[in-house]
């Protein structure tokens, strides 16, 4: 299954409400999600999201909407134009949207020959390059506010207080942001120095924010399209790349391909979601009074995460 990479977690510590209600829009289901969203296909033509809302869960619609008007006209049915949305008196966010045709990779991926993947990975590539001509000065979704991905700027975990994430114009401002998660677990010139490594994130460019099986939409061995525009914003440009699931992102054009900051992404989630205790441990290892150590490089290939260092 083309699972998220980074897979958001931070759903399990806050289970979805029980609901009084059912929706059986005489359709099928689609797919269902992590937090309580379903899809829903209606007839030929319509898709029926509906998820728990929250402040501000509106901005899909603009987001749908913007990425909608972004890209040529041509690859538009590639993005499910919103005909409504609204939230019910039962907490529930619901948007109704045009159908892009299809089915999610996942649920064909078993099918597909390396070609079709290959096939796909480039047609999903291009796509990605018509948002990419969307830039901005600062990192933000639709509607202003700072980015919500939580794959990205992840929250603390319940009980804990941290700063909240700030809207970012500068490569600086960036880097504070996620550098809030690694205070206290490595020496502070340790992750200044980490954080020094970050790669380039601007320009800001806008980015679906969750590409993997189930919001890839294909049919017959082709990309047909993105579903689930809710994480969109304005990201680092290497974002897309960095976040989408691997089963694809390895046939994406080589102009998508971000491998730097991939692997330095690998290096700070593991660090950040402690996974990797005993390379926190090396890290803050090799800085010592008695000598001047440089990181040189970070790596991280099939799980395995190593540090090489230059005395």
């Amino acid at each position: 299954m083309a699972g998220a990479r980074f897979p958001d977690t931070t759903f399990l510590d806050h289970p979805p409400p029980e609901h009084t209600k059912t929706y059986d829009p005489a359709a099928s289901l689609l797919t269902s999600k992590i937090g309580g969203t379903e899809v829903w296909n209606i007839g030929f033509m319509l898709i029926l999201k509906c998820r728990p809302g929250y402040p501000g869960c509106d901005i899909e619609h603009d987001n749908t909407s913007m990425a909608h008007g972004l890209v040529d006209d041509k690859v538009k049915q590639e993005v499910g134009k919103t005909v409504a949305s609204w939230e019910d008196d039962d907490g529930r966010f619901l948007i109704l949207q045009e159908r892009v045709r299809g089915q999610p990779l996942n649920d064909v991926i078993e099918y597909l020959s390396e070609e079709d993947l290959a096939r796909i990975g480039w047609q999903l590539g291009e796509f990605l390059s018509h948002l990419k001509g969307c830039v901005s000065e600062d990192m933000k979704m639709g509607d202003g506010r700072p980015v919500i991905d939580r794959r990205l700027f992840k929250p603390s975990p319940p009980g804990e207080e941290a700063p909240d994430y700030t809207l970012c114009f500068t490569e600086d401002e960036v880097r504070e942001n996620l550098a809030q998660r690694l205070r206290g677990r490595m020496n502070d010139r340790i992750l200044n120095e980490f954080m020094a490594r970050m790669p380039a994130t601007k320009p800001f460019t806008f980015s679906h924010s969750d590409i993997h099986g189930a919001n890839i939409m294909v049919e017959d061995g082709q990309f047909t399209g993105l579903i689930d525009w809710e994480l969109a914003g304005f990201y680092p440009e290497w974002w897309d790349f960095v976040n989408c699931c691997q089963t694809i992102s390895d046939y994406l054009p080589k102009n998508i391909q971000r491998e730097a900051a991939l692997r330095w992404f690998h290096v700070y989630a593991a660090i950040r979601d402690n996974e990797h205790d005993a390379l926190v441990t090396r890290m803050n290892s090799v800085w010592t009074p008695q000598r001047s150590v440089g990181l040189a490089a970070f790596s991280s290939k099939n799980g395995s995460i190593s540090l090489t260092v230059i005395h």
